[in-house]
């Protein structure tokens, strides 16, 4: 079936104009994949292609349309974090689906609504919801997340979360994130008890958890 080969029609004309034939062509075939077979996948491309205009005219109010019936058929976390974006973050709809985005496992979506609720308050209660969405998110390796997790898990005044502030950064530093000078500082501030700990399981740690990610998420930060 040709339904197999869509997630790959995007590659065609990724790079292409906006008007391309890749384009067009791409867009034909997801209307054709939804109107003849149902297939509930293709809205999330379908709204996408409408609201940037590739292959078809732009209409947002269109997209929007497609992007709710993905979330509201297929429960589709790509689609409520798309359809989020399509309102002011100052209204209720942006965070309503940037929510579902983030209860579907976008990660994300994860981590803007953690940054949102970190930082707006100091609130110990939204505090430790905010840390929850960053370690949803740090689990599938979304290293923005791995490292917003390790700074406010250190910025919490209590040395007993210094070391898993440390484990997270030492991990987002192994996926390119954090630099060896930031590190460093983290280490500095474990108590002669971690230290010791981190220096002898840091890397079997890290394996472990890479190996977990792995077998739940396939690739950092994969969500198909």
């Amino acid at each position: 079936s040709f339904i197999q080969h869509l997630p790959w029609l995007r590659w065609g004309w990724w790079l292409a104009p906006e008007n391309s034939e890749e384009a067009r062509a791409a867009y034909q075939m997801y209307e054709k994949a939804y109107t003849e077979q149902k297939y509930l996948r293709a809205l999330y491309y379908i709204g996408l292609h409408q609201l940037h205009g590739w292959g078809t005219p732009r209409d947002v109010i269109k997209a929007q349309g497609h992007l709710k019936q993905s979330v509201d058929e297929e429960s589709d976390r790509h689609s409520a974090y798309l359809l989020a974006t399509t309102y002011p973050r100052s209204s209720s709809e942006y965070w309503e689906y940037m929510e579902k985005s983030a209860d579907w496992g976008l990660p994300t979506a994860q981590y803007i609504l953690a940054r949102s609720q970190l930082f707006k308050t100091q609130n110990e209660q939204m505090q430790d919801k905010a840390i929850s969405w960053l370690k949803r998110a740090a689990i599938q390796r979304y290293v923005p997340a791995m490292q917003l997790l390790a700074y406010a898990l250190s910025r919490r005044g209590n040395p007993r979360f210094d070391y898993e502030a440390y484990q997270w950064a030492y991990r987002a530093h192994a996926e390119g994130g954090f630099s060896a000078t930031i590190l460093n500082r983290l280490y500095a501030k474990l108590s002669d008890e971690d230290k010791y700990r981190a220096d002898q399981i840091q890397n079997e740690d890290l394996q472990e958890f890479q190996k977990t990610s792995e077998r739940l998420f396939q690739q950092p930060g994969t969500s198909w």
